[in-house]
């Protein structure tokens, strides 16, 4: 339905650029034809624009599209000497002459009437060379190149008409947009040569027929990449449903596995809080064991200097008192077994100790 409708709106630009065109060749023959109408003012004859009934945005449209339809409702004007002299006082004038550079247009909507300042249509301006007296006129809006000879007008210039009937008046600045020239342009330019130059009816025939071939392949091109477009268009909208529900499966996939691991975590809290009981449990266990430890080390470190003192004071003691003596060497020894055991013991516990803080831990990373 998209490319029917894109279709049918080229056919309508299309119906209405040869609508120009004919229209075109119908106010140039008319043109070969027409006087150029003059007003009396006292003793002499001054040529005044045809009043043209329309409004300024159309005025515009019609200027950019074909100005030459507008050739018969205008005067060709220049700036006046003495403006280009620098005597007028800074105010900028304009009169009436065969060739100029300017059109005036007299513009009425309702019981108003306004006169407008525009380039000459019929005539190929040189913006490049031309720019300063332009820029005096119009604001230029654009880079102007050597090989860049469109403009588009923006806003008309308005001007002021004297009492005398002779010279207009600048009330306020145009607007000019520079731009490329377009194919159309080329063909209007093309259409323009035939109606106003003899003998070369045959050329421009020719260039005419290949500028209406460059737009019919130019067309042809613009729908091909439409149509590429909204299939590339229509393709993304497959791709973005598609991901789309790619994206919800995954979300809820994802939503259930957060759910079951904040589950899991949960009970990993519980157990932790036993395990933190117990490992309570068992520090307050070895801190007992520590502390008996130390009072029978303490002991064990008494009766062996008791023993030590004796053996020194007891050297020549009878074989009795030898006996007791390796009985109460034999006694420390064993404290002393006693004391490595109960070392061992202890180790052992630290590093169990070790071994379940380090599963806490790692439970409480996952």
């Amino acid at each position: 339905m998209k490319n029917q409708n894109y279709s049918d709106d080229i056919n309508n630009i299309l119906k209405k650029v040869y609508q120009k065109i004919q229209a075109l060749d119908k106010k140039c023959q008319e043109l070969e034809k027409a006087n150029q109408r003059i007003i009396v003012t006292g003793s002499k004859s001054q040529p005044q624009p045809k009043p043209i009934n329309i409004s300024e945005e159309e005025l515009i449209n019609v200027y950019n599209y074909t100005p030459q339809i507008l050739a018969e409702y205008v005067i060709t004007v220049s700036v006046t000497a003495d403006t280009y002299r620098q005597k007028t006082a800074g105010k900028i004038y304009l009169e009436s002459t065969n060739n100029g550079y300017y059109w005036v247009i007299l513009r009425e909507e309702g019981n108003e009437k306004f006169y407008h300042l525009v380039p000459n249509g019929n005539r190929q301006i040189n913006l490049h060379r031309f720019q300063n007296k332009l820029k005096s006129l119009f604001v230029i809006q654009g880079k102007i190149e050597s090989n860049n000879n469109n403009l588009i007008i923006e806003k008309l210039a308005n001007l002021e008409i004297l009492p005398s009937g002779y010279l207009w008046q600048l009330l306020d600045k145009g607007i000019i947009k520079i731009d490329k020239p377009s194919s159309i342009n080329k063909l209007l330019n093309e259409l323009q040569k035939i109606n106003t130059q003899s003998g070369a009816v045959p050329n421009n025939i020719t260039n005419l027929l290949s500028l209406v071939h460059e737009d019919h392949q130019n067309l042809v091109i613009l729908i091909e990449q439409q149509k590429n477009s909204e299939k590339y268009i229509f393709d993304t909208i497959n791709k973005f449903l598609q991901f789309k529900d790619k994206l919800e499966v995954t979300t809820n996939k994802l939503e259930i596995d957060f759910n079951n691991q904040k589950q899991e975590i949960k009970q990993l809290e519980n157990k932790e809080g036993q395990n933190n009981q117990q490992i309570n449990l068992i520090d307050k266990k070895m801190n007992e064991l520590k502390e008996s430890m130390q009072i029978l080390l303490k002991n064990v470190s008494t009766l062996s200097s008791i023993t030590q003192e004796d053996h020194n004071n007891l050297g020549t003691l009878t074989d009795k008192h030898k006996n007791l003596e390796k009985f109460t060497i034999e006694t420390v020894n064993k404290f002393l077994e006693l004391k490595d055991r109960l070392d061992t013991k202890i180790a052992e516990l630290e590093i169990k100790l070790n071994y379940q803080k380090e599963e806490i831990r790692q439970l409480k990373n996952k």
